[in-house]
């Protein structure tokens, strides 16, 4: 990930926060150019702690499927 992911992990935490649902934030990282896993990291670190849940969260996915 380049060096703006301190930037989109800040940005992302804040909308999460603010109640953006899981599928919009991972619209957002497709939208954004985040890799499979770096929105799995990123899913990790700010929404569910297991990996396996993060991973489901995005295999799951409509808006990273369709693509």
């Amino acid at each position: 990930m380049d060096e703006a992911w301190p930037d989109q992990l800040d940005e992302l935490r804040s909308q999460l926060a603010d109640g953006m649902p899981v599928e919009e934030a991972i619209a957002l990282m497709r939208e954004r150019g985040l890799t499979r896993i770096e929105s799995i990291k990123v899913l990790r670190h700010l929404v569910v702690t297991d990996l396996g849940a993060a991973k489901q969260l995005i295999d799951d996915s409509p808006t990273w499927t369709c693509r």
